[in-house]
Formats: C-alpha cells, structure tokens, sequence
C-alpha cells in the first residue's frame, strides 16, 4: 500500500528563532507527499532559511538536502523518503544545521494516495473531481468553501477526515456531505477525540455523485488555514504519534510498566491483575461496559490514580473508582474537574485493592479507548520552560528547572537520561525546601556540530522508606511552539532537543 508523507508550518502556528536578540524568522511549508521507494521535495520559504542543512524526524526516514534547490536565504528544501513499513500517523521533524535548529514542526504519514487542490472550486457547480481513495492538500480562503465531488456506489462507507488542527494548522474545519443536488446528508465541525478537525463516517443512500463542502467555521481563511481532506472507506482512529517510544518515554509515563487489559474482566471475578506501578490501556467495547483491575500493595503509601483520554485523542470521559478488597469505594473521581479522572488516595495498609473504570456517559464502541495510571504519588512535578537548547562541542548550557511542591520538602536529585546521560552535569539538586534550580550541562569535545541530540530531565527523592521519582515536562514550551493545539503530542512533552553548534553560532556557555 502506498504511504504519503505530508506536513506543513503555519505562518501563524510556528516561528523559528534565529541568531541574534529576540529575532523570530517565520516559516511556511506547503503540504506535499511522498511514496515509499521514490523521494519527494518539501520545500520551506521564511526569512533566514539559508542556514538549514539537515531535516531530522522522530519517525524513520531518510532527509538530504535538494541539491537542485536554488540558494536562497527565503527558501530551502529537503529529499524525503518514508519507508514502505512505517505506519500512518503523526511525527515530528526539526530543520538543522551547525549553527542553529528549528522548532518543531508537526508532519503526517499517511496511506492515500495524494492529489492537490485545484483553482476554482468554490461551489457545488464547480467542484473539483476526485477519486476514492484519495487525499487532498489544500489551504481555506477567507469568506469562502471549497468543494469535492466523488462517484459512490449504494451502501458504500464514505469516511471524511480533516487533519488540520492536529498538525498545528489554524484551520478550525466544517464540513458538510451533500448529494449531487446540494442536500445535505451530514455535516460535523469539533469531532470527539480530534480536538477542533472535523471527522464523519456516512453510508450512502444510491449510485451516484456526492459532494463535500470544507471550510472554517470562523469563516477565516489564507496560508495558515491549510488541511489534508482524507476521504475514503477507512475506520476514524485517532492518529498515533510515531517516535521512539522505548528511548523517550512521555514525561508523564516515566517508570510505569505497559499493560493492556484482558476481556472479559467487566466483574470483580474476572478482573485484570495489575502489576504496579502500571499505565493501563483498555477500551469500552459496548454501551454500559465497565473495566475491572485487581492490584496489590506490598506496604502502606498514598498512590496517584491518573485517567488519560482527550489528551491522547481518544473520546470519552472516565468515571474511576477506587474500591478495597471486599468492594467498598475508598474513592471516586470528580466528574465536574477539568481533569480527565484522578484520584489520590492514602492507603493505611497493605493488601488486594481495585479498581473501576467506566465510561461517564455509559457509551461504547472500538474507537472508546483510555489509559489509566497508577503510581506512587511524588508530591512534586517538574518542569523546565523551553524544548529546545543550543550549545557548542566542549560548551555547555544552563537549564533551569522548576518544582512545584505538594506537602513534600525532601532534596530532589536530578539525572539526564537518552543522548546526553553521560555528559557532565552540576548544581543538579534542588535543595530541601526550594522550587528550582540551574542545572549546567557540559557537552564532550568530541560531538560534531549540526548533531541534534534528544534527552529528558528525571528527579529522584525520598518519601519517608519510598523512593519517589517524576520526569520534567515541557508542556509550557509546547504550547508556545504549537500554540493551535490544545493538548500538543504527550510523546513530546519532556523530550528535550540539544541542538550542538559551532562555536562561531554558540548559544551556549564556554
């Protein structure tokens, strides 16, 4: 099956520091595609591109420069080769070179074939004509629509997916599915699990011509307003972020052990045993589906039980319960919070205890899945304000990092884990008492410049007899970087990149 690569920087959605005091370079990628086994062109137009001659992914390709690319400081373009086994989903990717590196830029991979918008399509009379299977690259204009028509046979599944907010576009999409005399069949704006993209699935009535209208809700519209319309017979998963998940955990999965649930286990007897710390996943396979897990506690300690769902882009709502050996509630998620499910709970003894996950609403369905937590509760989380450093060979840089305290005062160990574990670090304890402190990093002599490096920040400490431990998020800084994305991908969150430059480009400290 032929798989696509495409993705884009809005001129809105992504700015690209450069050298110098608060100088901010705009980039604009306009969406293109590319098949396995052959190489494809993307293209980046700002000012100050002149720099960039390295294209890195978070998902397996393979990135050289144009070499038929024109030198030009606006402009700049890559080879791009996916191969024929990655999967669809959405990534990440940085523009470097040895003097300085780009923010991150949302990209997908994808399996239908690619066409791009054609000129003139702003009504049902002259809707532009595509076949099924297929994806469309384009970019809403102001006050305006654009408008497809496909063949489709009587009963035949038609799915519509706008990828647009979920690669940081400023696109808020409707769409609506018309017949060929303009009538509507069905229409959808904010779809559950995808934030503000729009997503339908519609079996058609009749043989025929159908029709589907896009534009943005705000009636708003230019460069920064850019979509790939999917249209095809295709279930309406939520996109995985592909990255290495094995090297780079998300922050918020630090030290937590996979498991999946086991069907059945909707009673107490036929509950999922837990071996903890865990991140479970399950699903609600039909309406009023309820998820027993059976766990044990060798000592007495205060837990942290954590629902994930929107934010991972699946759509439902949790109801958790925490429940001891014989049944009896110990505690019960809030459904009013803005969380997504949490419970915190101290544990007087050691023990058999349970726990319930449900659906709020009672809903069911293949597409309802969550992640639920379960771990020690740290009584601190960690954080630090930028995603990205820059530093020369045999330099080094300053990273502060923040912590905020929850009735805990012990001292907090810091440690780097991924590329940079074994560079040299200092001032890496945040005091008894305190909320912060500035690590300094000293990177080897001996890394090349225009090496991009990945690494995350882990703080240890003492609970009483219990060794407690939290990853440092970045999630402040994503939000500024990607800031059309309500929930940015949590496999970012804590990554962060260490751009290494020449000394005559460093940003960091000798």
């Amino acid at each position: 099956m032929t798989r696509l690569l495409a993705a884009w920087i809005g001129t809105v959605s992504l700015l690209l520091a450069v050298r110098g005091p608060a100088q901010t370079t705009e980039l604009n990628l306009a969406l293109t595609a590319a098949a396995p086994g052959r190489t494809a062109t993307i293209g980046f137009a700002g000012d100050g591109l002149g720099f960039a001659r390295t294209l890195w992914t978070s998902f397996p390709a393979e990135t050289r420069p144009d070499p038929q690319a024109k030198a030009r400081s606006d402009r700049t373009a890559f080879l791009v080769t996916v191969p024929q086994d990655c999967p669809t989903g959405i990534g990440v990717a940085r523009l470097g070179a040895s003097n300085r590196f780009s923010g991150p830029v949302l990209v997908l991979v994808d399996a239908l074939p690619s066409v791009p918008l054609a000129g003139g399509h702003r009504s049902l009379a002259t809707a532009q004509r595509v076949n099924l299977p297929v994806a469309v690259d384009g970019a809403c204009a102001e006050l305006g629509a654009d408008f497809f028509v496909f063949a489709a046979r009587a009963g035949q599944r038609v799915s519509v997916d706008v990828v647009a907010q979920r690669l940081g576009s400023a696109l808020d999409p409707f769409v609506r599915l018309l017949d060929a005399r303009g009538r509507e069949l069905a229409f959808y704006e904010d779809s559950p699990g995808a934030g503000a993209d729009a997503r339908l699935t519609h079996v058609v009535p009749a043989d025929g011509d159908y029709v589907v209208q896009l534009r943005d809700s705000r009636h708003q519209g230019g460069e920064a307003f850019r979509y790939r319309l999917r249209l095809g017979d295709f279930a309406l998963a939520p996109l995985p972020f592909l990255h290495d998940a094995a090297r780079f955990p998300p922050a918020d999965e630090h030290g937590l052990k996979m498991q999946r649930e086991s069907e059945p286990n909707d009673t107490v007897e036929t509950a999922t045993r837990l071996e903890l710390p865990a991140l479970l996943t399950g699903s609600f396979q039909k309406p009023g589906d309820r998820d027993f897990f059976q766990f044990t506690l060798a000592q007495p300690g205060r837990w942290l039980v954590l629902g994930r769902t929107r934010s991972r882009g699946f759509p439902c709502d949790l109801l958790l319960k925490l429940q001891d050996g014989k049944g009896a509630t110990l505690e019960t998620s809030k459904p009013t919070g803005a969380d997504e499910g949490i419970i915190t709970n101290t544990f007087s003894s050691a023990g058999s205890y349970r726990l319930r996950v449900e659906e709020l609403s009672g809903v069911g369905g293949p597409e309802l899945s969550y992640q639920v937590a379960l771990q020690p509760y740290a009584g601190f989380a960690l954080s630090v304000d930028a995603d990205k450093f820059e530093a020369p060979s045999g330099g080094s840089l300053k990273v502060k990092v923040t912590c905020a305290r929850r009735d805990f005062d012990s001292a907090i160990t810091l440690a780097l884990t991924g590329d940079a574990r074994e560079f040299a670090v200092t001032n890496h304890v945040i005091a008894a008492k305190k909320t912060e402190t500035t690590l300094r990093v000293t990177l080897p002599a001996t890394i090349a410049p225009g090496t991009l490096l990945h690494f995350q920040i882990h703080g240890v400490a003492k609970a009483g007899e219990t060794t407690v431990s939290a990853a440092a998020q970045t999630l402040g800084a994503l939000r500024k970087a990607l800031p059309n994305l309500p929930h940015p991908p949590s496999a970012l969150d804590g990554v962060i990149a260490l751009g290494v430059v020449s000394a005559e480009g460093k940003r960091g400290e000798k």
